[in-house]
């Protein structure tokens, strides 16, 4: 989404601090706290950037004590992954042929160089994904749907980084997405639909028993 003016930048650039700058799930954050990391930005762009950010739950305002970032939840984990089965293999199925294929070959060299590479760079792999999925949803054309599945891989990604960050040993796999691309690269609609309802289910399970190893 192009950024139309001072107080989008803000949004975008404190939810990425909050997703990928080592924010903690529960802890607290504050207007004060964003202040010095961007003196730039206004209080006032800061301040309408946390009520956006509250209004999409990836933060909470406690009573007399602030601002915290949104907890582990396993249901809402579960409320995130029921909406992507919902919507991403619909979509893919409704609006493959509007997805750029020379951009998909791109990605996919990108997946495989950078799951492949001596140090892991969890940070850029998970940005990676993320804009994968959002560039198949947003082949609809539908605004409201592709903001639904944005605000949901927010805290998705929120929960993903956290989890990258304690074991730093895990290798994400990238077979599941480039057999994706292959397919949709081949025009293969029923494969290429059948592979993200596999990938959604085998993500979803992965990532709830590793929540539930810590909770």
């Amino acid at each position: 989404m192009q950024l139309e003016n001072r107080s989008d930048s803000a949004y975008t650039i404190v939810k990425n601090f909050i997703i990928y700058e080592n924010c903690k799930p529960g802890e607290a954050i504050s207007e004060d706290q964003i202040q010095t990391e961007y003196p730039n930005f206004r209080q006032k762009a800061i301040r309408d950037a946390f009520l956006i950010l509250e209004n999409e739950n990836l933060i909470i305002r406690q009573f007399r004590k602030g601002f915290r970032i949104a907890h582990i939840s396993p249901r809402r984990l579960q409320n995130v992954y029921e909406i992507r089965q919902l919507l991403e293999p619909t979509t893919l199925e409704k609006s493959m042929q509007n997805i750029d294929r020379s951009w998909l070959l791109e990605t996919r060299k990108k997946f495989v160089t950078i799951c492949t590479a001596p140090v892991q760079e969890s940070k850029e792999l998970v940005r990676l994904d993320n804009e994968f999925h959002m560039v198949l949803i947003s082949s609809l054309n539908n605004q409201y749907v592709t903001r639904l599945l944005d605000c949901s891989l927010d805290y998705l990604t929120l929960i993903r980084m956290y989890m990258l960050e304690q074991n730093r040993k895990y290798r994400p796999r990238y077979q599941e997405h480039t057999d994706m691309i292959d397919a949709i690269v081949k025009n293969d609609r029923v494969k290429a639909v059948r592979l993200m309802n596999e990938h959604l289910d085998e993500s979803y399970q992965q990532i709830l028993k590793r929540v539930l190893t810590i909770m």
